[in-house]
């Protein structure tokens, strides 16, 4: 649904605001969204970043999966390389946040005001069920 979408995009552009991603930041914008990511013994890193207009990945790890060594997590060894990508992929575009669908609402948490917590109000006349086959109907975003 497109509330699904809201929220899903708002959580991921928390992990740049504030998580694993923060170095993203860098790009100074506010509509990168993403997901770091390691395997155990850090043989794996990476990281998938997008907006409403571009989706790119960056993935670090060895043919024959071995270590990266201490600490090569996806906020360290595969951001950088994400960040350098999207640096030049989206020089001139527009930062565009996606518009807040009917049935979610922003409040205050009452902590900070520049803080806002996304509230999910859901409509009765939603459907209920979720398709156990998606169809190229779905839409996804």
């Amino acid at each position: 649904t497109p509330q699904n979408s809201f929220l899903m995009y708002n959580m991921l552009r928390e992990v740049i605001k504030a998580g694993t991603a923060r170095r993203a930041l860098s790009l100074n914008r506010t509509d990168l969204a993403g997901k770091t990511g390691t395997t155990n013994e850090y043989k794996d890193a990476w990281f998938n970043g997008f907006n409403q207009s571009l989706v790119a990945v960056s993935w670090v790890g060895n043919d024959n999966s071995t270590s990266l060594g201490n600490q090569e997590q996806g906020g360290r060894a595969a951001l950088p390389i994400w960040i350098d990508y999207m640096r030049v992929a989206l020089a001139g575009m527009p930062d565009v946040l996606p518009l807040m669908p009917e049935g979610v609402q922003l409040s205050n948490n009452g902590l900070d005001y520049e803080d806002l917590t996304v509230v999910p109000i859901f409509d009765a006349s939603l459907p209920r069920e979720i398709d156990a086959e998606p169809t190229a109907e779905d839409e996804l975003f």
